[in-house]
């Protein structure tokens, strides 16, 4: 699946964490995490663990692109 992803955006700003169907979030890391019935977002000591509830390849597409538009289309710096 992450292969699709990377085809899909190859053109574009690598993001850091890629996001994927289990992706951990530092709490310093500069990205907001959009609320999304398409995951289940897990609060660990010092980030946040994001779960895709569907493990499919249109899932992952789908909360990348809301990760994204709350993040304005820029990776974090």
């Amino acid at each position: 699946m992450s292969s699709a992803i990377t085809r899909k955006n190859r053109d574009q700003p690598i993001w850091y964490p890629p996001v994927g169907v289990v992706t951990y979030f530092a709490n310093d890391s500069g990205y907001v995490l959009p609320e999304d019935p398409l995951v289940d977002l897990h609060p660990l000591r010092r980030g946040t663990l994001a779960v895709l509830e569907n493990w499919t390849l249109d899932a992952a597409q789908k909360y990348e692109a809301a990760f994204r538009a709350v993040n304005n289309n820029q990776p974090a710096n």
